[in-house]
This record gives structure tokens, C-alpha cells and sequence, in this order.
């Protein structure tokens, strides 16, 4: 790799017997830099180079306070409140450590801990993740530490996604228990795939009646998307646009949001209930609005982008098939099979 720019600073790369060497000279003048670095290969080559590892000047507080600055406190205000969330239990059991302390053994206890306290694998392996990333950064933007010592450490293994979507029988006889204000949320999510925390932000300045669009701002990647309205979708709209409160510029209104969501997901669940629905969360609407967009032969990278998925494999998880679409499949090899088969017939 030889000697390459990055920023004002010049940085080394080379492989030595298998061992990568690779960091800043620290200078911004080229032929300085070459001095450094001819100088460091031949330390490297005659066992004299170890390279400054600042690491232990750090404690954990300190990696997730640069974390939290730098990365977490750009995100969307429902994922840094997830974040604040796990750092508690990451401060618990890791705050008095200096980074350079934590290894892939002391990440296994604080995994055996998890799980001894009734969490799941899942939950345990997004934990491990958003750890592992604040590591990668203080390995590769920070040159803190040399070495992420989440890169030694296995994941639990997780239940598979969870495939459940309401029928069509099941819409039906869960809106008829639904109160008014509960129905509209639950046909809007249906009708749109938003995620709760999506509908709960939806803001008349979001909504365009004319061109029968909502800008969505991302609940999760800080993205913006839009999604075109179905008639289902533009009625409610209209019909809530009547009666809208002047002072409150919510599609779906409450002035506390977080305990609206608390309010909402009680007399969901209770409606639920109510309707013999088994099985099923509120999340699960988001699932229904994706299957049925899938069934009806609208192609995933469609699908991916009216969910607002990043990467393909997250909409995967929704390309659930009814029992009725997979007969439909087969019924079309059967007739694709039969017609080959009369074409042959007649060629011999």
C-alpha cells in the first residue's frame, strides 16, 4: 500500500510476514512522511516497532461519551432513546473499565449476565452490535485501540422472523371493536406501512392531498421518503382534515406523544382481545402492509423503498407467502409444464 493521504496527514500501510502494519506518520509534509515511514518498516523488520496504543489513557465512559457526540446524538430521537437505554446496562457492567481492559472474555460475561436475567439472544446480539460499532470507531477513526475486541465474539442464535399478518377476516372483525380515532391508526398503518413511530410524527406539514403523498421522515435512519396514498388512505386524510385541532399540527393527535403511544397500544391490544386475534403486535400492521404488496406481484426493491428499508435482506423478512400464492406458483410451472409437454408431442 506504501504511503497514501488521508485528510492533511500521510499514513503508512505494508504486510510484513502476514502481519499488516498500517497508521498515520502524524505529518502533512510528503518527504518527512517517507522518512518515517522507511524508518518504521525497518523497525518492523527487525522487531523494534510497536506502535503507541493511547487506548489505556481512556476509560469506557469516555469511548461511549465520544460515541454518543459523534454518531448516536445525530440519530433519530427513537434511536437515541434505545441507545440511552442500553448504555445504562453497558455502564453498569463495564463502566470502570479503561477500554483497553475490555476483552472478548469480559464481553462473554457481560453476555452470560444478559441471559441469566431472562433477556433474549436477539436483544442481547443488538446490544453487542451497537458495542461493537462504538469499537470500531475507536479502532479505525479514533486510533485508540489497535484491535476490536468484539471481533472474537460469537452472536447467540435467534428465533426465526416472526411470520404473522392479518387476513382479511381478522382486519374485519378487529375494526369493528375498534373506537373510531383507533380504527383510522390501524387502516392508516395497513394502507401506508409506517412504523408507530411514523405515524405518531406524521404532520399535516408532511401530507400533500393534491398529489396524494406523504413525506415520511425515517423513524429509524433519519431518512426522508415518500409514500403515494390509496383511496383508503387520502379518505381518512380527508375526513381527519375536517375536524383537525388548529392548535396541534399532528396527523394523529396528542400533545404528549410518548404517552399517546402508551395509550394507543393498551386499547389496541384490548381490541385485539376483543376480537379473538391471537399472536399479533402492533408492529405486525407494518408486516401486513408489505405481505399483501408482495402477494399482489409488486416487486421487492418496490417494497423495500415504501418501507423505507436500507438493505434488501430487511424486506426479505416480510416476503411471507400464503398457502394460496404458493399453490398459485405451482398451478403456473403445471401450466408452463403442460403446454411444453403438448409442443414435444407434436414435434415427434
Amino acid at each position: 500500500m506504501g504511503l497514501y493521504k488521508r485528510g492533511k496527514y500521510w499514513w503508512y500501510g505494508f504486510v510484513y510476514r502476514g502481519k499488516r502494519y498500517q497508521g498515520s506518520t502524524n505529518v502533512s509534509n510528503k518527504q518527512l512522511a517517507t522518512r518515517i515511514f522507511y524508518k518504521i518498516k525497518v523497525d518492523a523488520v527487525e522487531g523494534r516497532f510497536f506502535p503507541e496504543c493511547i487506548g489505556n489513557k481512556y476509560s469506557f465512559k469516555d469511548l461511549m461519551g465520544r460515541y454518543e457526540k459523534e454518531y448516536i446524538g445525530k440519530k433519530s430521537p427513537d434511536a437515541i432513546r434505545i441507545y440511552k437505554g442500553y448504555l445504562r446496562n453497558f455502564t453498569a457492567f463495564f463502566g470502570q473499565y479503561f477500554i483497553t481492559d475490555i476483552s472478548a472474555r469480559l464481553i462473554n460475561e457481560y453476555k452470560t449476565m444478559r441471559l441469566n436475567t431472562g433477556v433474549k439472544g436477539s436483544t442481547v446480539n443488538r446490544e453487542l452490535a451497537r458495542l461493537k460499532h462504538a469499537f470500531n470507531m475507536a479502532v479505525k477513526e479514533w486510533e485508540w485501540i489497535r484491535v476490536n475486541p468484539f471481533s472474537k465474539v460469537m452472536l447467540e442464535k435467534e428465533s426465526p422472523p416472526r411470520d404473522r399478518w392479518l387476513n382479511f377476516d381478522e382486519e374485519k372483525a378487529l375494526l369493528q371493536v375498534c373506537p373510531d380515532w383507533l380504527k383510522d391508526i390501524v387502516l392508516f398503518a395497513i394502507h401506508t406501512g409506517l412504523r408507530t413511530s411514523e405515524l405518531l410524527r406524521l404532520s399535516w406539514l408532511d401530507v400533500d392531498l393534491s398529489r396524494e403523498i406523504i413525506t415520511v421522515k425515517d423513524g429509524k435512519g433519519n431518512g426522508i421518503r415518500s409514500i403515494p396514498l390509496n383511496k383508503e388512505a387520502i379518505d381518512i386524510l380527508f375526513s381527519k382534515s375536517k375536524v383537525r385541532d388548529i392548535n396541534n399540527n399532528l396527523v394523529f393527535c396528542s400533545d404528549n406523544r410518548r404517552s399517546f403511544n402508551i395509550y394507543l397500544h393498551r386499547v389496541f391490544y384490548k381490541a385485539l382481545l376483543m376480537a379473538g386475534v391471537d399472536s399479533f403486535r402492533f408492529h405486525d400492521l407494518r408486516h401486513t402492509f408489505a405481505t399483501r404488496l408482495l402477494h399482489a406481484g409488486v416487486d421487492l426493491y418496490t417494497v423495500q423503498k415504501l418501507l423505507g428499508h436500507k438493505k434488501p435482506q430487511m424486506t426479505q423478512r416480510y416476503a411471507h407467502h400464503s398457502s394460496d400464492s404458493l399453490r398459485d406458483a405451482i398451478k403456473k410451472v403445471e401450466s408452463h409444464y403442460n403446454i411444453t409437454t403438448l409442443n414435444n408431442a407434436k414435434v415427434g
